[in-house]
């Protein structure tokens, strides 16, 4: 699972979409969950409930 914003500056969002996509090149599940906010990569912290249904679906698909 690959969680991300896109105006986080340490993992841009483009980057993060690139990545999943090679990923699922071969087969391998990957699921990407978008959030939003305004402080950057520190959303990933501050925000991380608003992947909670992602984050769920993904652990119960395991």
């Amino acid at each position: 699972m690959l969680i991300h914003l896109d105006e986080d500056l340490v993992f841009p969002g483009n980057a993060v979409r690139e990545t999943g996509a090679i990923i699922k090149s071969d087969g391998t599940p990957a699921e990407m969950v978008e959030i939003e906010g305004t402080r950057g990569h520190l959303d990933g912290v501050l925000n991380i409930a608003q992947a909670g249904d992602g984050i769920r679906a993904f652990q119960e698909a395991e």
